[in-house]
């Protein structure tokens, strides 16, 4: 059964993001230990928060050769997310370089 999604335009965290520099898909990637949270920022404006992300997976995403291809294999067929709408406030993405 895949992992559940929900879509909303309340922001419900406040991530800080690191830029990824090297994908053609993904533009930054935050985390919030509290709460095991992984957000993404995609190009183009979409945003998601993906549940019970640990830490080293974390670690292991940012790491990967492929943030994209990690985030595809590893993050989502495996965790629930919340899909956040244009717009949403709060968990600001950095400026573009």
């Amino acid at each position: 059964m895949a992992p559940e999604m929900t879509t909303t335009d309340t922001v419900r965290l406040d991530v800080r993001a690191l830029t990824v520099s090297d994908s053609s898909n993904i533009e930054a990637v935050g985390y919030h230990a509290e709460s095991s949270t992984l957000r993404v920022w995609f190009k183009g404006g979409r945003m998601y928060d993906y549940d019970g992300v640990s830490p080293d997976q974390f670690a292991a995403m940012v790491s990967a050769p492929s943030v994209g291809s990690y985030h595809a294999r590893n993050i989502k067929p495996l965790h629930t997310c919340t899909r956040y709408q244009p717009g949403a406030g709060g968990g600001e993405k950095p400026d573009s370089p």
